[in-house]
């Protein structure tokens, strides 16, 4: 069964131009070791999410896994006020669309520059991550406005932008 860190390095691996990666290089970028991230992979491949031949991840499976699957098994809450960086639509891409009055929700962290409601990430390495890439700082908040929710309309949004980011359009066509 896949863990929400899984995901995380899921993301990371769905970068087509980086085929060269190794496990402690991954792990580093990430804020994980390089057993976790082993580990990690080994549950993707399970998952049939992960192409070992290819080295590279199936972008529709996973989009559809984070639309679909995720907010069921790892849903997010919106805990105390706190200070940190913008999260799930407070963030880009999905910002300029859903901005309310409201708190926003942010993943706690001190040197953030918004104060709102906390939200734990998926993993705890994914603010430092974020930071460094931001591609995967993008779906990682459209990945967290689904595990949120929030209305059909906010996420048929979130769901369409991811799959644009993961280069995987038809991932979520109806039969």
């Amino acid at each position: 069964m896949l863990r929400p860190l899984d995901v995380v390095v899921a993301l990371r691996l769905s970068d087509e131009s980086r085929s060269d990666w190794t496990y402690p290089q991954l792990g580093s970028e990430l804020g994980m070791s390089a057993s976790v991230v082993h580990g990690a992979i080994r549950r993707l491949r399970e998952g049939r999410t992960w192409l070992p031949g290819d080295r590279t991840v199936d972008r529709a499976r996973l989009t559809r896994f984070l639309v679909y699957g995720l907010p069921v098994v790892a849903p997010a809450l919106l805990g105390e006020e706190t200070r940190g960086i913008a999260a799930a639509w407070a963030a880009e891409p999905l910002v300029e669309e859903f901005n309310d009055d409201g708190q926003p929700p942010v993943w706690p962290d001190a040197e953030g520059d918004v104060r709102g409601r906390a939200l734990q990430p998926l993993h705890h390495g994914v603010i430092a991550a974020a930071r460094r890439s931001p591609a995967l700082a993008r779906q990682l908040a459209l990945v967290d406005a689904l595990r949120l929710g929030g209305g059909a309309r906010l996420e048929r949004r979130a769901a369409l932008l991811l799959a644009e980011e993961l280069r995987a359009p038809d991932a979520l066509m109806t039969a």
